[in-house]
């Protein structure tokens, strides 16, 4: 509470963001007079008006017959919100229609850029014309005081004419921002940020109210704007989610996720970083000062598994190896990749698949479920997120006799695991290409392919692009027994 300042602590296993929104107050804004005269409201305060059963001016107390409706204040606005709020305009039919029921002489103007009301709210648009609410098409000139009453301009861009009335009240229909703090908070809680306030869902089409850190979950109207009834199946999905993460009463045990050997960790910060979750964290060393100001590390990062997702992103970067995956370190991934490419050679050339455990894995079942057809010299090898697969990995399946190698991600910007994990592993395959070619190799060997989770037909194009490679390519230069060796690399 406003009174009790007072700190508290208190252990838990997960954190709910159900903060709601705020909305938009445009006291900055001139045109509209809003905080220096009584009788121009919000939307907001209109409704907290009629709950409370009244409907007067606020300046004088008298009756209300006049009232003027503005839409997109703030909204659609490059200094304020960019894009819709999507509920002012059902809010501003909503009460008009409160009013007519109480008020049914009342004369009721919304003057709007566009009328947008989702879902069945199209029906109360069309009862609210019926009604005679009179939707105008324009602008707001200016608002000013004088003899007592206000007086409003607009422009009707459908008359192409100025208008001035002097309605009783004028009533803004403000855009919805996120609540305050909310940036503050990100901070602490290591959520995302989208660029106009709210907190950034994990994956909008599947993960909505997942936020990038395990354990911090986003519901409600602090994500997007909402209507109740949406707010009301996020908290549900969010209930559901925790409840799935918590079935025991609490965690106590994770299978999967990152470890830190901290004698190998040489303070990069790499994998702080470019980690999708933002899970590791740099720690400064106070209790090394004694050791020689040239060998220590002043900060050495620091990764608290039951936070971690276990992409194996920060393992793929991390120069030394100090990071891995405690289900699939480089050493097991080296092992399958060797054993996995068993036979290969010039006589047999293989193609060997990286796929990531998201979209691609879905995009496979399908090819097996329909039975569609890709060639035999194809060997797959699954892995948590693409972002696992680094430079090194890719050289080592060269290396042990694969003609080529592909990376199967998901779509751009449609990361399963925070967003990033296929960029990463598109830089990955691309500095590959680069040293492939600086050594004498074609870079074509090498190569990364994207898609959503139920496109078999881009999978089978994919694979058969990089079984066609490596025919016309030929043996490598270690089928050739060429590898290690100074060679000119051919134009």
């Amino acid at each position: 509470t406003e009174d009790d300042e007072e700190e508290k602590s208190i252990e838990t296993s997960a954190i709910v963001m159900a903060t709601g929104f705020k909305e938009f107050k445009p006291t900055m804004i001139d045109e509209y007079r809003y905080g220096k005269n009584p009788d121009v409201l919000t939307q907001f305060e209109l409704s907290c008006m009629l709950s409370e059963g009244t409907l007067a001016r606020p300046s004088d107390g008298g009756e209300v017959k006049d009232i003027v409706m503005v839409q997109c204040v703030g909204s659609r606005d490059e200094e304020y919100k960019r894009d819709c709020s999507k509920l002012c305009c059902t809010f501003a039919i909503d009460n008009s229609l409160s009013i007519i029921e109480r008020v049914p002489d009342a004369k009721i103007r919304i003057i709007y850029m566009d009328i947008r009301v989702p879902f069945e709210h199209e029906m109360i648009y069309k009862e609210s014309r019926d009604k005679g609410v009179d939707y105008i098409r324009g602008r707001i000139s200016r608002i000013w005081e004088k003899d007592g009453k206000t007086h409003v301009q607009f422009y009707d861009s459908l008359l192409n004419q100025y208008f001035e009335i002097t309605p009783d009240l004028v009533v803004l229909s403000s855009a919805i921002l996120p609540p305050d703090g909310t940036r503050e908070l990100s901070e602490t809680l290591g959520y995302l940020i989208e660029d106009d306030g709210h907190i950034k869902e994990l994956y909008g089409k599947l993960r909505r109210t997942e936020t990038r850190r395990r354990g911090v979950i986003a519901v409600g109207g602090v994500t997007r704007p909402q209507f109740v009834f949406e707010a009301v199946t996020d908290a549900q999905a969010g209930a559901l989610m925790l409840h799935t993460e918590l079935q025991g009463g609490s965690i106590e045990g994770v299978a999967r996720g990152a470890v830190l050997d901290v004698d190998d960790c040489v303070g990069c910060s790499l994998c702080a970083q470019q980690c999708p979750r933002g899970v590791p964290l740099m720690i400064e060393q106070t209790d090394k000062e004694e050791e020689d100001e040239e060998q220590k590390f002043i900060f050495i990062a620091s990764i608290d598994t039951l936070l971690c997702h276990a992409c194996g992103v920060c393992q793929s970067l991390c120069p030394t190896g100090a990071t891995q995956l405690n289900f699939l370190s480089n050493d097991q991934l080296w092992s399958e990749i060797e054993a996995t490419l068993e036979g290969a050679g010039p006589d047999y050339p293989i193609t060997l698949c990286f796929y990531c455990e998201e979209c691609s894995v879905s995009t496979i079942d399908i090819v097996g479920t329909r039975k569609m057809n890709y060639p035999a010299s194809t060997r797959l090898i699954p892995v948590p997120c693409a972002g696992r697969v680094s430079i090194i990995d890719i050289l080592k399946a060269l290396e042990s006799g694969a003609s080529t190698v592909m990376i199967a991600a998901c779509e751009t910007d449609r990361c399963h695991i925070g967003g990033t994990g296929n960029e990463i592993a598109q830089v990955q395959v691309d500095v590959a290409r680069e040293i492939l070619t600086a050594i004498g190799w074609n870079g074509e060997r090498v190569d990364m392919f994207r898609m959503f989770s139920a496109e078999p037909e881009r999978f089978t194009t994919a694979i058969n692009e990089m079984v066609k490679r490596s025919k016309e390519l030929g043996p490598t230069p270690v089928h050739k027994g060429t590898s290690g060796k100074w060679m000119e690399a051919s134009k």
